[in-house]
């Protein structure tokens, strides 16, 4: 299976995953866009996965020339597959590398680089297609306080350590391994990948190198921005109290709204037509540093 075959394979695998009928409205027909990919004939390969920003989002027309996947694919001088869900969380990125595993790792390409940006918590819980988890019985002896949603976050973010483990055990070696995040942080995932032999993991999020390469201060780190995604599980476990909610969204909503707004105050790197994602020069950033990590740079 070529390059060209494993993007049909894998849009197929995502109709299964989730029927067009569970799909929300796309009028512009983007947000399943998920999977590219370009030949340059090279015996390494760059696979990417993230969310948005993996994808691009922002970048229009000019989308996968300047996406950071393309910059770098170029820079490296590696074949390159990109696999980004606008909106989608980071199961669903970890899910599509662990689909893709095999197929590595009896591919004709003597290494490359997997890279895995991820992204804010509480979007695996909105999106349950792509974590088929059982709330209920898990969590319905648990008392409901004001920790409760947090305790859920961290729970999301260890399944995430723990595949990131085993997709790196199961991962031929040829192949280097870099995480890093986009616009949050998330420390129990930057402690753990740390220790796992054979991942670099990005120091600084993708938006702190943006901060220091436009000279501005750096925004507070934060585990999520759009807080909506974790209060879908008052729906899921029919929870009527929402003080509980109230007070863990209250302890952290200044400093998610400070990211937001640092973004939509960054001109260099956010331009107007899209506040939430960065620019080609931004990209261009994230490319770069992700060069540097690399262990096999061309020359």
């Amino acid at each position: 299976m070529n390059l060209d075959q494993l993007v049909e394979a894998l849009y197929k695998n995502e109709l299964e995953v989730q029927p067009a009928t569970d799909r929300l409205p796309d009028p512009a027909n983007t947000i399943y866009d998920h999977f590219h990919a370009v030949n340059n004939n090279s015996r390494e390969l760059l696979c990417c996965f993230g969310d948005s920003y993996t994808k691009g989002v922002g970048l229009e027309s000019s989308r996968l020339d300047e996406v950071f996947g393309s910059v770098l694919s170029r820079e490296l001088e590696m074949d390159w597959f990109n696999a980004g869900g606008s909106g989608y969380g980071n199961c669903w990125m970890l899910y599509q590398l662990e689909w893709i595993v095999d197929w590595l790792n009896n591919s004709a390409y003597s290494g490359g680089l997997i890279v895995l940006t991820f992204t804010e918590n509480g979007r695996d819980i909105k999106n349950y297609a792509h974590r088929r988890f059982d709330y209920i019985s898990t969590y319905q002896s648990l008392p409901v306080d004001k920790n409760f949603y947090q305790h859920v976050c961290d729970d999301i973010e260890q399944e995430w350590i723990d595949r990131s483990k085993q997709i790196r055990i199961k991962l031929n070696r040829r192949f280097q391994m870099i995480i890093g995040v986009n616009f949050v942080w998330h420390d129990r995932l930057e402690a753990a990948v740390k220790q796992i032999a054979g991942v670099n993991f990005v120091n600084e999020s993708w938006i702190e190198l943006l901060a220091k390469a436009s000279g501005r201060p750096a925004p507070p780190r934060v585990q999520l921005t759009h807080f909506e995604s974790v209060k879908v599980l008052n729906t899921i476990l029919s929870i009527t109290d929402q003080s509980h909610y109230q007070q863990w969204f209250l302890e952290r909503v200044d400093s998610a709204g400070a990211v937001i707004d640092w973004m939509a105050n960054n001109a260099v790197f956010f331009e107007q037509h899209d506040l939430g994602h960065p620019n080609a020069k931004g990209h261009k950033v994230w490319a770069d540093k992700i060069f540097e990590l690399t262990s096999d740079k061309p020359g």
